[in-house]
């Protein structure tokens, strides 16, 4: 995180100062204003959150891996059982409670997501046909996104609907739909290595894509007609994935030491 945080303000405080907006001096002011934005979720590395709620959960692992399976899965009944009281007080009130919190913050739900992977792991061994699971999977996603639509335009419409779907993360739909994708890539194990491969640049893709943003909003807009019509997201996509297999490729060491946990 500190090593992220540092290249990027150091290259940022390198190009003001090239381009005159800028001094140099101002490069460990904007480190910390950096790192501070990390942890709350502001400025232009504010989805470097994820890094800190997944140390919060690594923080507890030590004591996770000791407790029995039943006590695992009665954390996880109560992070689900508290996610949907916190879901259905927002729809009764008319504004997502989550917002209250920073996503950084929102340990609950993080936790609850780090044991369902663990629970539904056993489950994927016994084998699950591909097309079973396929049709899970599209039949989760259309009630999860049905869902998501209509609260954020009906119950909650202080959302503004898709735009901010951090606060359905730990709505049942949501949990439903990351498990159906779950179990889906496993059935596919036949077929992994490419799945493998594309995995291995993910981290890098979610580090550099919103600088990939940045970059392209100097050239193209980036209105909410290109966002909804789905162009701006597959080619800020394709462009992550591409610039990151590059990296990989030409700098694999630095690429493991900044990219892979």
């Amino acid at each position: 995180m500190i090593r992220w945080v540092l290249v990027i303000s150091f290259c940022i405080g390198v190009g003001g100062y090239v381009f005159g907006a800028e001094e140099l001096i101002a490069i460990p002011k904007l480190f910390l204003s950096t790192f501070k934005g990390t942890l709350l979720q502001r400025g232009l590395l504010s989805h470097c959150w994820f890094l800190w709620s997944l140390s919060f959960i690594y923080i507890l692992l030590p004591t996770l891996s000791r407790l029995s399976m039943s006590r695992k899965r009665l954390i996880f009944g109560v992070t689900v059982s508290l996610g949907l009281l916190v879901h259905i007080f927002s729809c009764v009130v008319g504004m997502p409670l989550e917002a209250l919190v920073p996503q950084t913050f929102r340990i609950w739900i993080w936790l609850e997501y780090f044991l369902l992977g663990g629970l539904i792991y056993p489950l994927c061994k016994k084998g699950v046909r591909v097309w079973t699971s396929g049709m899970f999977l599209a039949v989760s996603t259309i009630v999860a996104v049905g869902w998501q639509l209509f609260a954020g335009s009906f119950l909650m419409p202080e959302t503004a609907c898709a735009a901010h779907a951090e606060y359905f993360y730990d709505s049942v739909t949501c949990v439903v739909w990351c498990s159906a994708l779950f179990v889906f890539v496993e059935a596919l194990r036949p077929s992994r290595k490419p799945w493998i491969h594309l995995a291995s640049l993910t981290m890098g893709v979610y580090l550099f894509h919103k600088l990939v943003i940045c970059f392209a909003g100097c050239f193209i807009p980036l209105d909410d007609v290109v966002w909804g019509s789905g162009v701006g997201f597959l080619a800020v996509l394709f462009s992550s994935f591409v610039l990151v297999g590059i990296i990989k490729k030409l700098i694999p060491n630095v690429f493991d030491s900044f990219c892979r946990l």
